[in-house]
């Protein structure tokens, strides 16, 4: 429900990454360095797929760096 309410206006990046670390917080073994990294890379694989190779009209960034 964070992303869907996340997505117009942060951007599929940041909501994706937000997303991902609140879904880490689930566990207490997570280990928050990994998280960081693993959370950038997924964000950055979400925007490559839905934006660039499949061509979905996600807004890529928060409104505030347009």
């Amino acid at each position: 429900m964070s992303f869907a309410l996340s997505l117009q206006s942060l951007g599929l990046f940041v909501a994706s990454y937000i997303c991902f670390l609140l879904s880490c917080m689930g566990s207490s073994e997570t280990r928050w360095r990994e998280a960081v990294i693993a959370g950038l890379v997924v964000s950055l694989f979400c925007v490559l797929i839905f934006s660039y190779a499949l061509g979905l009209p996600f807004p890529l960034w928060p409104k505030l760096v347009r």
